[in-house]
């Protein structure tokens, strides 16, 4: 059931009151547009540790504001900034909110607010997560009073621009890469279209730029798409929205609110109307003139391909000018080549005024110098993924998927030291490189990497994967003995109907706690706590049985991600069963025989539980062999042995007897 969404979280409105010199510009400064991503409501930082702006001119309640410097402007000719422009690699700590930053969607589910938001990977091992409320406010029209479903109109692997409209400032190192922390750094993003567009000039809107936009309305030959600028609209004709909707939207036409990266095609004469395509062919080809320069450097969009010219070959990267005066930097993890592990490998890969073509990876305009960094990666350019070819499966399949959290490997060799950041290495018998970050080199806190030390160049270690990262094309990794230990990483890993073991940390009147693994716990019903029904004698054996600290043996009976849940068994007939477990009406078959759960006695017969919430009718005559004279012989906790009947999948019907 679709759940109640109230007024949407966000606040924002566009500045309505400007200056459109030259047939419409947006207006909106980089300054000004860090402001207005800003000012979100402040449910949406709610979480400790965020600082949440207030509205430009509010004055506190009782409180006189102290004088402030006035914020310097942002300069838009960062070549002539006499700072030297270093490559770095992105870090939570360099982010700057207002940056526009390319993103690929990585899981789409709910925030702690219950909300639903997307998880989008970010360059150099970021993440970063939207909210509901920062799609787009014609989503939030059209979906009235029901919550949207993400999952109708993103996907996972799915390319978006984004902008940093918050940093939440928590937990670092270990304590944040684990996730133990609820608190811990947290990045919040938009790709609202006005705030993804803002600081573009309608000048600068040429065949071949990256525009973010949201469907506004289908109309008869295709659809108009709001790109959130004064004045200005999108359209895309159906022909170019055909390939798409055929392979990434589930053969759906597009939706109302739906946001996409659109490639500009042209600028009608009447320079209001921008015709647009989203075909993903031509979406990826797509790249800019190369007589063309952008009037402004708040319009270069994350995901433009330029052409840029090396200007110098530094220790983890190079630095790069395109289009005359704009500085770029392209890091290690982006180049054309697979892996980077010296500076020499570099200086044969670029040479100082090698041409190279480029995709935008982000644009940090509030940062002096302005940092603008650029991709050469082959997925990046084409907006897809890597092959992954591990032996044992084969070729074209999504990296995430073919090595997936918790995969272990015998042999990590490290190939590049990064003292500060982490290790680059590869993965015995995978294609794709892995990078350990220095919090997950070891138990121990590691301030620095010694060259010389364990972790040398061609030292090998065990290691287990923590995650895969699209937009860099590298699988996260961890070193720490303590992770390699654990027996699974996510409740998506624990399977249903295996039998484990945990620690008891809590009991009370409803059931037992119990730890599975670091981060990950178990909780054990009442009823099966014990072999049959509840009494007052079995409660003292099970304040007996569970003391807090004792390991428990476990069976499985049902996970669930979403909620953070996984209820276990400890009946000593389930963990000893050895007929087929059912945990999915696909695999139930008339006949079959199975161990279930009374969980209910009515009149009519008994209600059973299985595995997975799959449950089945037992009819009064089918109870025993013998006519039932007293139902009170059947109790919730009993474990029966049922034999199928009758399934019925469509309408998740089972009917088992006793007998």
């Amino acid at each position: 059931m679709s759940k109640e969404f109230k007024a949407p979280v966000t606040k924002r409105k566009q500045k309505e009151e400007e200056d459109f010199p030259r047939g419409g510009a947006s207006g909106l400064t980089p300054l000004e547009y860090k402001e207005v991503a800003r000012q979100a409501d402040s449910s949406l930082f709610s979480e400790p540790g965020v600082k949440a702006s207030t509205n430009a001119g509010s004055e506190p309640a009782k409180k006189k504001r102290k004088p402030t410097k006035k914020a310097a402007p942002v300069s838009f000719e960062n070549t002539f900034d006499n700072k030297k422009l270093n490559v770095e690699i992105l870090s939570f700590k360099r982010l700057t909110e207002g940056t526009k930053v390319l993103g690929c969607i990585t899981d789409i589910t709910h925030g702690h607010d219950n909300l639903p938001e997307l998880v989008v990977a970010l360059p150099n091992n970021l993440t970063g997560y939207v909210n509901i409320s920062e799609i787009s406010d014609e989503l939030i029209q059209e979906s009235g009073d029901i919550l949207p479903d993400l999952k109708e109109h993103f996907f996972i692997g799915q390319w978006v621009q984004c902008v940093i409209i918050g940093l939440q400032k928590g937990a670092s190192g270990g304590t944040a890469a684990s996730g133990s922390d609820k608190h811990r750094r947290k990045i919040f993003l938009s790709v609202k279209p006005f705030i993804v567009n803002a600081g573009v000039r309608p000048i600068d809107i040429a065949a071949g730029m990256l525009i973010s936009g949201a469907i506004q309305s289908v109309e008869d030959h295709g659809y108009i798409v709001s790109l959130g600028m004064h004045g200005l609209h999108g359209f895309i004709k159906n022909s170019e929205a055909k390939m798409y909707q055929r392979i990434k939207n589930n053969d759906k036409p597009l939706a109302v609110g739906q946001v996409l990266a659109f490639s500009v095609l042209s600028m009608e004469s009447n320079k209001k109307t921008v015709q647009l395509t989203v075909d993903s062919l031509k979406v990826s080809r797509a790249t800019l003139a190369d007589d063309f320069s952008f009037s402004e450097i708040g319009s270069v969009m994350p995901g433009d391909v330029i052409e840029a010219h090396v200007t110098e070959i530094q220790d983890i990267g190079a630095v790069c000018k395109f289009m005359g005066h704009f500085d770029a930097t392209i890091d290690y993890f982006h180049t054309s080549q697979d892996m980077i592990t010296s500076k020499k490998q570099l200086e044969e890969t670029y040479k100082v005024n090698d041409k190279v073509r480029a995709r935008v990876l982000y644009i940090d305009l509030a940062s002096h110098p302005t940092r603008i960094g650029l991709s050469n990666t082959k997925h990046v350019m084409g907006l897809t993924q890597p092959n992954t070819t591990e032996n044992e499966l084969g070729t074209k399949i999504y990296p995430g998927k073919a090595v997936p959290i918790g995969r272990s490997f015998d042999t990590v060799t490290v190939k590049r030291i990064d003292s500060r950041h982490g290790l680059l290495c590869k993965i015995d018998g995978v294609d794709i490189p892995g990078y350990v970050h220095i919090s997950r080199v070891s138990d121990d806190h590691l301030a620095t990497i010694s060259a010389t030390g364990k972790y040398a160049v061609d030292s090998t270690h065990r290691g287990v994967v923590m995650g895969y990262d699209p937009v860099d094309g590298i699988f996260q990794l961890s070193l720490q003995a303590s992770v390699l230990d654990q027996p699974f990483l996510r409740i998506e890993d624990v399977e249903i109907g295996s039998i484990i073991k945990g620690t008891v940390i809590k009991s009370n009147d409803k059931g037992v706690v119990v730890s599975l693994a670091k981060n990950i716990k178990g909780f054990v019903p009442l009823v099966h706590c014990v072999e049959s029904t509840i009494t007052s004698s079995s409660k003292k054996h099970i304040d007996e049985k569970f003391k807090v600290g004792k390991t428990v043996k476990c069976r499985v009976l049902s996970t669930d991600a979403n909620e953070n849940k996984i209820v276990l068994t400890c009946k000593d007939t389930l963990l000893s069963s050895k007929l087929p477990i059912i945990t999915s009406l696909d695999e139930v078959e008339a006949g079959m025989l199975s161990d279930g759960v009374i969980i209910k006695v009515n009149a009519h017969g008994c209600i059973v539980s299985f595995y997975n919430n799959i449950k089945a009718f037992a009819h009064i005559s089918e109870l025993q062999e013998a006519h039932v004279s007293n139902l009170n012989i059947f109790q919730p906790g009993q474990v029966k042995t049922c034999r199928i009947l009758e399934v019925n999948a469509d309408e998740q019907r089972v009917k088992v007897s006793f007998k």
